[in-house]
């Protein structure tokens, strides 16, 4: 047995009083609600790229640090500048960006709660009752958005990309308009779509060549036609 793995038996098994037979089939997930263990079940290789809107925190509710510790890398795009340092600590393979993604040309106001998991734009919040019921902001301020796109052609300009997860609180259409699907076309989409939105993410993910593969509470999971499990 390597060190490792006494210590973790050692000091993290009892935190968790799990018995043997608990701690031998328990899954390790960053994701909200797991979302990472079922992507990681569609895609098993020990090496890929990823490209996360709307990260939030290099570990916490994270759809991509799972992969990043199997060894993939990828981009983090994260509009918060105060987990700026934090992914620069625990990603430091990846390329972390501190941008606000969006199809629209003009600024944008972006709000900033307690709960960070609940920032996002003002404008999204304001035609998705889900999140406009979350009460006030601590603070506003205006942002000017870029394109996925631009930021693709910069960084990943003839990457292959496997998984791209968008999670940007009612926003994220918005997000996968500012894509050129012609272009770059991951091989798996994870999109956080609910209410009205959903069945417009839905269809504009069909348009673009699409499936659903499975659906995880407030979460979708898209596959390319050639790459949908049966």
């Amino acid at each position: 047995m390597n060190v490792r793995k006494f210590l973790r038996r050692l000091l993290i098994r009892p935190l968790f009083k799990l018995d043997a037979g608990e701690w031998e089939n328990a899954r390790l997930s960053f994701a909200q609600y797991g979302e990472d263990c079922v992507l990681a079940a569609l895609m098993m290789e020990k090496e890929g790229f990823y490209v996360d809107v709307g990260a939030h925190h290099p570990l916490r509710c994270s759809n991509t640090h799972l992969f990043y510790r199997r060894g993939w890398r990828g981009i983090n795009i994260e509009p918060n500048p105060a987990f700026c340092a934090d992914f620069q600590h625990y990603r430091p393979r990846d390329v972390n960006l501190c941008a606000l993604i969006s199809d629209r040309n003009e600024p944008l106001h972006y709000a900033y709660y307690r709960e960070p998991l609940y920032n996002g734009v003002v404008e999204a919040h304001k035609a998705c009752a889900a999140v406009a019921n979350r009460g006030a902001p601590l603070s506003v301020e205006q942002r000017t958005p870029r394109r996925l796109d631009d930021i693709l052609e910069k960084h990943a300009p003839d990457r292959p990309i496997d998984l791209l997860s968008v999670d940007c609180e009612g926003h994220d259409l918005a997000v996968l308009r500012s894509n050129d699907w012609s272009r770059f076309a991951p091989r798996f989409v994870i999109v956080e779509a609910f209410g009205k939105a959903s069945e417009q993410t839905h269809a504009f993910m069909r348009d673009c060549g699409y499936q659903v593969v499975t659906r995880l509470y407030l979460s979708t999971i898209f596959a390319l036609s050639s790459d949908v499990i049966p």
